[in-house]
């Protein structure tokens, strides 16, 4: 391999693009790309309200962005796609059905930008301006806030999150089923509250 890819990601809000570009080369020194010249690419976040205009659909990247370091847009378009050939229409443009493809897709965006701001939320990182920020519990929107809420039994002074798919469905194969006073809820009530976004899609 010839090309070695790698990125650095900040908030400009918290450090300077200098700042940045110093401390993400500091990770090369002695290597001898400590010289390198980066590219700085500014990220827009947010989703269109209307990716679905007329006879113009915007896919993945065209239509929303989270950030890279969950690389989410995948996800995202496949879900639109599979929303796009549920709702596609016949010879005639129903503007109920772009309404409907608008909507489950603004549902599906929010869903995973709580999935990944409960990273931020609940990291014990104080370290910084920016985790000090990052994990100030006014920033948690109402729609995140319930779902914690939802899980998070009352008289459960502990809980414990886990860092991918695999490790839950580990666990809940571990704990088979059952509810644990450690973990608190049963996979059961987990799936009750989970989106519908993750429900596996029909393959034909």
């Amino acid at each position: 391999q010839e090309r070695l890819g790698s990125g650095y990601v900040y908030s400009s809000s918290f450090a300077s693009p200098e700042t940045a570009q110093k401390e993400a080369l500091g990770f090369y020194q002695g290597s001898g790309r400590e010289k390198l010249e980066p590219r700085h690419i500014q990220m827009r976040v947010g989703y269109h309200p209307r990716i679905w205009s007329h006879n113009c659909v915007a896919i993945g990247l065209a239509g929303s962005f989270i950030e890279p370091l969950e690389s989410t847009s995948i996800f995202m378009s496949e879900f639109q796609l599979f929303q796009l050939v549920r709702n596609f229409p016949g010879r005639k443009l129903e503007p109920i059905l772009s309404s409907q493809y608008n909507r489950k897709v603004e549902e599906c965006y929010l869903e995973v930008r709580d999935f990944v701001l409960m990273h931020y939320i609940l990291s014990k990182r104080r370290d910084t301006p920016f985790w000090v920020e990052a994990t100030n519990p006014a920033r948690t929107p109402p729609s995140l806030a319930e779902k914690l809420a939802q899980i998070t039994p009352g008289t459960l002074k502990k809980s414990f999150f886990t860092n991918s798919g695999t490790e839950a469905n580990e666990t809940a194969v571990a704990l088979g089923y059952q509810k644990k006073r450690e973990v608190g809820v049963s996979a059961q009530e987990v799936q009750a509250i989970l989106p519908e976004i993750i429900a596996p899609a029909p393959i034909s």
